[in-house]
């Protein structure tokens, strides 16, 4: 049986970097934000009149006029096209 040394033991834990970790969750939500914002503010829109909406409805509003003029909107609009009523399962 091997016995496991320190060296062993830390080379094992080490594993990924956190920054690299870190790094790729911020690209991960941040592509989730930017795809998703245009859906997310006309989900915002639909809420009941109060100050959770107005909130939300200020805060999602810059970033889905940037996803319009940037074209980030428009792979969540052709899968939606295309596959919506598949996925959501409506005629």
């Amino acid at each position: 049986m091997h016995e496991s040394t320190a060296a062993d033991r830390q080379e094992i834990a080490a594993g990924v970097p956190f920054h690299t970790v870190n790094r790729a969750l911020l690209v991960f939500y941040a592509l989730l934000v930017a795809l998703n914002a245009v859906a997310w503010h006309e989900a915002n829109e639909r809420l009941p009149y109060g100050t959770a909406r107005t909130m939300w409805v200020s805060m999602t509003g810059p970033l889905a006029r940037v996803c319009r003029a940037t074209g980030l909107d428009r792979p969540r609009a052709f899968l939606t096209e295309t596959l919506g009523s598949v996925l959501n399962g409506s005629d």
